[in-house]
């Protein structure tokens, strides 16, 4: 079953808000999103997840998996 968004290519160059999230339901509708993120640093959301002395609290970070998920980067 073809998707609705099949074929479109979207350049993903948002970081934290909704703008992530916008970009990942049009993932999820068949989109191929690429995902930019800053050469310093990285996303925002890559971080929220750690704590003092920049010790991430799990291996995966949640929040950033979840903003990203079905996207090319």
């Amino acid at each position: 079953m073809k998707m609705a968004l099949e074929g479109i290519r979207v350049l993903d160059v948002s970081e934290a808000g909704l703008a992530p999230v916008c970009c990942r339901v049009l993932a999820d509708m068949g989109a191929e999103v690429i995902k930019v993120e800053r050469t310093e640093g990285g996303d925002q959301t890559r971080g929220i997840l750690k704590i003092s002395g920049n010790v991430p609290i799990h291996d995966i970070n949640y929040v950033f998996e979840f903003y990203n998920f079905n996207k090319k980067g």
